[in-house]
């Protein structure tokens, strides 16, 4: 019995689309993204011409996943609302100490700003008024 042909994208061309559609959806420019993953602007307008690819498996496919997250925790808290969402990021924030498009550049306010997230959506989810700072 012959394999099927894989007909459809594969891992590493979904990632980066999803990863350059939530940096788009965050409002990050394409100089934070690429700052954010670790690699040059050059390689990011490769990943938009679809020239080149992340790897989920390697560092930067790790660190797209963690925007993934970000994105879909604050979609969630904002009812896919694109202004506050956009918002959310260039406002200071108290409880992250920073704007949070500045903290998710170091991998300690990533982890911080997601961690921040997730209790949020986890305190929604209980039915508790959610009021992000």
């Amino acid at each position: 019995m012959a394999s099927e042909p894989n007909s459809g994208p594969s891992a590493m061309a979904v990632l980066s689309k999803a990863t350059l559609k939530a940096a788009e959806c965050l409002g990050l420019s394409h100089a934070e993204l690429a700052q954010f993953l670790g690699i040059s602007e050059s390689s990011v307008s490769q990943l938009v011409a679809s020239e080149r690819f992340i790897d989920p498996r390697g560092q930067e496919g790790g660190l797209a996943l963690m925007l993934l997250q970000i994105f879909r925790a604050l979609d969630a808290l904002v009812g896919s609302d694109a202004d506050a969402r956009i918002t959310w990021m260039n406002a200071y924030n108290k409880a992250i100490g920073d704007l949070p498009r500045h903290a998710i550049q170091t991998r300690s306010g990533l982890k911080h700003t997601l961690a921040y997230l997730n209790s949020l959506v986890v305190g929604a989810s209980g039915g508790q008024a959610i009021r992000l700072q």
